[in-house]
């Protein structure tokens, strides 16, 4: 998945699981792993070929409106996306006296 040219440095590139948090694929995918459903009419992203007679990738319902909201307000996706980093980098760990993290199993300053 991927926009632009092949030899585009400012190409955007996607992997499936990019993809697959807005579009279901999963009855689309061959036995060598590529999907033959489409995410756009654009020829421009099926190779220059004609994409009509390609199906339509079926929207994930469970994640599609999320990235929705977030394409629309990038602010709230940065806030999220910081409170989710800082309880993942912090599980194990308890706040010190001094505001520091220690570790649970210690109190060796937490190291990141």
């Amino acid at each position: 998945w991927y926009n632009g040219g092949a030899y585009d440095k400012k190409r955007l590139v996607l992997l499936n699981a990019d993809i697959a948090m807005k579009w279901d694929f999963e009855e689309y995918v061959d036995e060598t792993g590529h999907i033959y459903c489409k995410v756009s009419d654009e020829a421009k992203h099926h190779d220059g070929k004609n994409p009509r007679k390609v199906p339509d990738c079926p929207r994930a319902y469970q994640t599609y409106n999320i990235v929705e909201e977030y394409a629309e307000d990038y602010d709230s996706f940065l806030d999220d996306l910081e409170n989710c980093m800082m309880q993942m980098y912090t599980t194990g760990y308890r706040e010190g006296f001094d505001g520091s993290y220690l570790n649970y199993y210690g109190d060796d300053p937490a190291t990141y």
